[in-house]
């Protein structure tokens, strides 16, 4: 039998052993959200390696650590779509593409898999300037390849990043989140000179893009950021933005190509090619509901079966129906359209919740944590408002950068003075001791 001595010393032993796993699981974990961050405006091949060493990761440190991943609050919502699309793979009209396509639930696990590793204002602005520094570099490369292949900016439209819907809705994204630190009453005078400057190449890419469904939400997010932490210039910044949409056909016309331009003329906005093609889809989705409205039609791709709802002597047929609720109804049913709207709304309601607590006078958060969480009421305002003519839920590339932002922005607080504890989402709690 061992001497208590010996049985201490045991004991010691494994505690020491246990502590520094789990300093190098924690480091390692923040590095591959770093990476993950840093290249999700430009691979989705290399972020989706490292969400899934992250999660690797992360099991390994609620197994073999006994720390368990976070709560941010959006479990049930995320587990009751999730868990609908399981059921509803039996009823699709190709139950095999909606196994495969059932993957793209694997990305809601940037969630949970971010927000561990955010427990304190030093890696916010890590993992800040690493969205920084990604976007701004595909951002540059993006505006000099095409100076250099077409002679100058505003030619072609820029699709560095995948195409130039989802280079749009990617630099959309970065820019709102910017847009969050300036806005923050709370951000330093050179953290907000700093993320201004970071952002100027980040705008000319997204004027570039040409995409209007990301113009449309970097308004909107816009106005949610002026409207949450600065209603005073929400009057006049909404004067601004009309002002803006009347010049904007004109200015087009004498600084952009022909090409280009005619894509923002009124006429065209109400009555061209790429509106009524929408409007078409859109009207074929509701035919999709009608005959299915319990099950959908399946997670599926719809080319093949679009021209059995919908068709035109000029109709050019997707996979998908460019609108991210009517796809919900279309895929899902009803039922389905529900659970993934009550999952988007949950997050804003959390979003918003966790605002009111920064700017409460008995819980004044830093500038990281104030910056993160406006930042993501503007992205999550523009991803909605992008996603009523665009299906940004399938698009991997916008959902990995998204999720990543939401899981930034809801992990659960840090223990730094003058913070609550750490259980700031409804019994969420941190990986146990891990980062006391």
């Amino acid at each position: 039998m061992p001497s208590r001595t010996e049985a201490h010393l045991v004991a010691v032993i494994l505690d020491t052993a246990n502590r520094r796993a789990a300093l190098i699981a924690d480091r390692l974990q923040l590095a591959l959200v770093v990476i993950l961050l840093l290249v999700a405006s430009f691979s989705i091949a290399i972020s989706q390696i490292a969400l899934g060493c992250l999660l690797g990761v992360t099991a390994y440190r609620w197994m073999f650590l006994k720390q368990r991943p976070v709560a941010i609050g959006l479990e049930w919502p995320a587990l009751v779509l999730a868990a609908w699309a399981l059921l509803m793979i039996p009823f699709s009209t190709d139950p095999g593409q909606s196994l495969l396509f059932y993957r793209r639930f694997y990305l809601l696990t940037a969630l949970w898999a971010v927000a561990g590793v955010v427990t304190s204002e030093q890696r916010r602005q890590w993992l800040l300037l690493a969205v920084l520094v990604g976007a701004v570099t595909i951002s540059l490369i993006g505006s000099v390849r095409a100076y250099l292949n077409s002679g100058g900016l505003f030619i072609d439209r820029l699709g560095e990043m995948s195409n130039p819907m989802t280079s749009g809705a990617l630099l959309m994204i970065v820019t709102l989140l910017g847009g969050g630190f300036v806005l923050a009453k709370g951000s330093p005078r050179r953290l907000r000179m700093m993320v201004l400057v970071a952002l100027l190449p980040v705008l000319l890419a997204l004027a570039q893009t040409f995409t209007r469904g990301a113009w449309l939400g970097t308004v909107f997010g816009c106005g949610a950021l002026l409207l949450a932490a600065r209603p005073r210039w929400f009057v006049a910044g909404s004067l601004l933005a009309v002002v803006a949409v009347l010049l904007l056909p004109g200015l087009l016309e004498r600084s952009v190509s022909e090409g280009q331009a005619h894509r923002f003329t009124l006429s065209y906005v109400l009555g061209g090619r790429s509106t009524a093609e929408r409007v078409e889809m859109w009207q074929g989705g509701w035919k999709m509901v009608q005959r299915h409205p319990l099950t959908g039609v399946g997670d599926r791709d719809l080319t093949t079966i679009a021209p059995d709802y919908y068709r035109g002597p000029d109709t050019e047929y997707y996979g998908h129906l460019h609108s991210n609720p009517v796809m919900f109804a279309a895929i899902w049913g009803v039922p389905g359209f529900l659970a993934a709207m009550i999952f988007l709304v949950a997050q804003l309601w959390l979003l918003l919740r966790r605002w009111r607590r920064c700017r409460g006078e008995s819980a004044k958060a830093p500038p990281f944590v104030s910056g993160w969480v406006l930042g993501a009421i503007g992205v999550w305002t523009g991803f909605f408002f992008a996603g009523l003519t665009e299906w940004t839920f399938g698009d991997a590339e916008t959902m990995m950068l998204y999720l990543a932002i939401l899981g930034v922005a809801l992990a659960p607080r840090d223990t730094a003075p003058g913070m609550p504890d750490a259980t700031d989402n409804d019994g969420g709690s941190a990986h146990g001791d891990a980062h006391a």
